[in-house]
């Protein structure tokens, strides 16, 4: 993507541009000397970046840094850009000039200087910081107090992103890992101990239920200023009573479903609860 010029501001591009483009505009020479010196972290001023893309937005790095990470959930949008690229400098007409980017906060788009991190941004635009990170650690990164509770001081956006990561993130990446293992060690089963290996795969994701399906929920959030979500589907959590109830194990099929259904995952409980408690029933036991 070429340079945006228009209102007097001159953008500079999304990541995946091509900087080649870049160079055409503001002249190979000063290009090329700048991107030689230090980097700064940067990511797109917009509801959809996570929190830990945000995070580094405005970090310095040592020269030749190469970006080696890449922050989950989603597509990592952060990147790596020149120093020297954030402050005015001449285009081939001599003339100095701002690179500015677009930022999308509360009240729409805006123009700001690359000069201004991600953190100072958040703070102007509350309620995109809420959807973001939301309510509650939104809340402690914009300092609001708690009725009945002293005052803390408003955490660092890198706190905040941190903070967001264990919580939300965090059981949500490891839920994920489990599902996906128990499924393929499920294929697996009639291997010896793969049945019993998937098995506790599938185990692990019902330890993780409430704190997984919480944090999908903050993750529905993102990007959506309204604040709608769609519950994800709870395949392990299927997949665990069919072979409770394959292994006659019919009460734990029943218990494994109602607590799917209660916390809120997506699936047939509605279907499947009943006919498990009607076989429970024919057998003269109760759930």
């Amino acid at each position: 993507m070429s340079l945006i010029q228009g209102a007097g501001h001159v953008f500079g591009p999304v990541p995946g541009s091509e900087l080649a483009e870049i160079f055409n505009e503001l002249g190979c020479e000063l290009a090329n000397a700048s991107a030689s010196g230090e980097l700064v972290g940067m990511a797109p001023l917009d509801p959809s970046t996570g929190p830990l893309c945000l995070a580094i937005d405005g970090e310095i790095f040592p020269p030749g840094t190469e970006k080696t990470w890449s922050h989950y959930p989603g597509d990592c949008c952060c990147y790596l850009w020149p120093v020297a690229w954030t402050r005015p400098m001449l285009n081939p007409e001599g003339r100095l000039v701002e690179l500015n980017r677009l930022a999308n906060g509360d009240n729409g788009e805006e123009v700001l200087p690359y000069s201004v991190p991600a953190e100072k941004w958040l703070r102007a635009n509350p309620r995109t910081a809420k959807v973001i990170l939301g309510d509650d650690i939104g809340n402690e990164f914009l300092g609001k107090t708690i009725p009945g509770l002293p005052p803390l001081p408003p955490l660092t956006l890198k706190m905040a992103a941190e903070r967001w990561d264990a919580l939300v993130a965090e059981p949500v990446r490891k839920y994920e890992q489990l599902s996906a293992e128990g499924a393929a060690l499920y294929k697996l089963r009639d291997d010896p101990g793969m049945l019993s290996a998937s098995i506790e795969k599938f185990e692990g994701c019902i330890e993780l239920l409430d704190f997984a399906i919480s944090g999908y929920r903050e993750l529905g959030k993102r990007g959506i200023l309204d604040g709608i979500w769609h519950p994800p589907w709870g395949a392990p959590f299927k997949q665990l009573a069919i072979i409770y109830e394959k292994q006659g194990r019919i009460a734990d099929a029943v218990w494994v479903c109602a607590c799917a259904q209660k916390a809120g995952w997506g699936g047939d409980w509605d279907r499947r609860i009943p006919k498990l408690k009607r076989k429970l029933s024919s057998l003269g036991g109760s759930a």
